[in-house]
């Protein structure tokens, strides 16, 4: 996968944070605003989906998310152990956090008021994908249409990763700041949720992993994001409130958020156009993101009756 390694970054304030955020396209055109996913910086969404997205006549516009990459970063007001947060989050226990996705999905929305966006597309990334969800459910005037990939309702009961994943995130936790340790740590991560019909190469990861790296590192702001998750809880009955032309993108062979996932969220919401991904795991894979491009660019459009304008390139599954 390439990722974006020239980003011309400027800052807006929004929400009482300043946030660093890249466009593309022309100012006047239809925006869609990409939310990235969990402990991952907006360099992490890949060039070639921004840009022929742009080239197709579209404002693309992504930022670093409340606590990653070059936006700001908050203060811990609550203390509560990841462990401890995620039994209570399995049982359906509210907990106080520094924040929740709620207030990630005001940040979003607030950034677009200071963008003078009315409207826009909105294409949402797992845990960005949730918080896009809120953002339709409670802002629905300001959701042209909403593009889900590789996300959840953040259900207590919905299917756990797998456990290698389980395994290699535990590892990821509590990393010093010696370069070389995280590289080897995130690279096995990486290993273990990347798609199986499309896998990256080492070098590859780790060249990823060592740019976002460079550009920033903040892990107080990792465990504060995903104490954001685990303390949002359900976001399940936010959904039948969705009117945006939906479309849901999901690998069928997604380690981290099974596939399951993803028809839980079809089914809640009216008309929502679900597209299952063969032989895709939890990244976006580069030979897929032509055919992303083409699904969004429809889904934007409302052109509903071609949701599937090609099919993927043909997978086959490493074994």
């Amino acid at each position: 996968m390439s990722h974006d390694t020239n980003f011309q970054e400027h800052f807006i304030h929004a929400n009482g944070l300043r946030f660093c955020v890249h466009e593309r396209g022309e100012k006047d055109a239809p925006a869609i605003v990409f939310i990235m996913g969990f402990a991952c910086q907006m360099t992490t969404w890949p060039a070639a989906l921004l840009d022929r997205l742009a080239a197709q006549g579209y404002r693309v516009i992504c930022f670093d998310n409340r606590d990653i990459g070059l936006s700001d970063s908050l203060k811990s007001t609550h203390r509560i152990s990841i462990r401890t947060a995620f039994i209570k989050h399995r049982l359906g226990r509210r907990f106080h956090a520094t924040y929740t996705l709620h207030d990630m999905a005001h940040d979003t929305v607030e950034l677009m008021s200071a963008m003078g966006l009315a409207r826009a597309h909105i294409v949402g990334a797992s845990m960005g994908g949730m918080i896009a969800q809120i953002i339709a459910a409670k802002y629905a005037d300001r959701v042209a249409s909403l593009n889900l990939i590789m996300t959840s309702t953040n259900a207590p009961n919905q299917p756990l990763p797998h456990l290698s994943v389980l395994k290699e995130f535990a590892k990821t936790t509590g990393i010093s700041r010696s370069n070389d340790p995280i590289v080897d740590r995130l690279l096995l991560l990486w290993k273990a949720i990347q798609s199986p019909g499309y896998p990256k190469s080492d070098d590859d990861i780790r060249a990823m992993i060592k740019a976002n790296y460079k550009r920033s590192y903040k892990p107080s702001g990792t465990i504060r994001q995903l104490q954001a998750i685990l303390a949002t809880g359900n976001i399940a009955h936010l959904l039948p409130y969705i009117s945006a032309p939906t479309l849901i993108i999901h690998g069928k062979h997604d380690p981290l958020l099974p596939i399951k996932n993803a028809q839980i969220i079809a089914k809640k919401i009216d008309r929502a156009i679900h597209v299952p991904i063969d032989g895709m795991g939890h990244d976006l894979p580069e030979p897929l993101l032509p055919y992303f491009a083409e699904l969004i660019a429809d889904n934007t459009r409302q052109v509903r009756a071609s949701i599937f304008p090609n099919t993927p390139p043909e997978v086959t599954l490493a074994v």
